[in-house]
């Protein structure tokens, strides 16, 4: 949702509406901050469900590779470095916080099976 109002805010600046344009980006932007502020927790991780206020279960990798997407669309449409951070932050903890020891970015887990 929050890519799609990022792109029509693109579109509708195109068009020459710059109400509408305006209207997609603060929809965008509020939809983004809310998602930030509820479901990223203190140390960087992306929580998953929110369910009556009670945001629980870490995100999985779409949901950090989708958060970081919609917050880089949204530096696209308004040149705000932070949404910039806020994507790049995401793999980092995602790695930190995932991986087992020993692991690298091409193993798997240990208790995979060899194929």
């Amino acid at each position: 949702m929050i890519s799609g109002l990022a792109r029509a805010a693109a579109a509708a600046e195109q068009w020459g509406e710059p109400d509408l344009r305006t209207r997609c980006l603060a929809l965008a932007t509020a939809a983004a901050r809310r998602l930030l502020d509820a479901h990223v927790g203190a140390h960087g991780e992306v929580m998953r469900v929110d369910f009556d206020g009670d945001v629980h279960t870490r995100g999985y990798l779409e949901d950090v590779a989708f958060l970081a997407r919609a917050c880089l669309d949204l530096h696209e449409a308004t040149l705000d470095l932070a949404w910039q951070d806020a994507a790049a932050s995401w793999p980092a903890t995602l790695w930190r916080t995932t991986r087992w020891p020993g692991a690298s970015a091409s193993t798997s887990p240990p208790t995979t099976p060899s194929v």
